[in-house]
């Protein structure tokens, strides 16, 4: 399942430990953005990046790392 977004990413994590990293990389494997985090809730814009499909990759303090689909739309 694709994750859309317009203007904004919301991160919201429920393990118990917190959230180090996130990365948004584009098909060719390239990361386009990189957030350094602290905690288990964030709010990342999504107006400096194109229209189109991405993966995100989020890093938990435990070294555990999720990742998954992300489909940027701006209307």
């Amino acid at each position: 399942m694709c994750n859309p977004a317009n203007n904004f990413i919301i991160i919201k994590y429920t393990g118990e430990s917190i959230i180090e990293n996130f990365w948004i990389v584009n098909l060719q494997g390239q990361v386009i953005k990189s957030v350094e985090m602290n905690n288990t809730n964030s709010l990342i814009s999504a107006n400096d990046l194109s229209n189109g499909a991405y993966v995100y990759k989020c890093k938990v303090k435990d070294g555990v790392v999720f990742s998954g689909k992300l489909l940027i739309v701006h209307q």
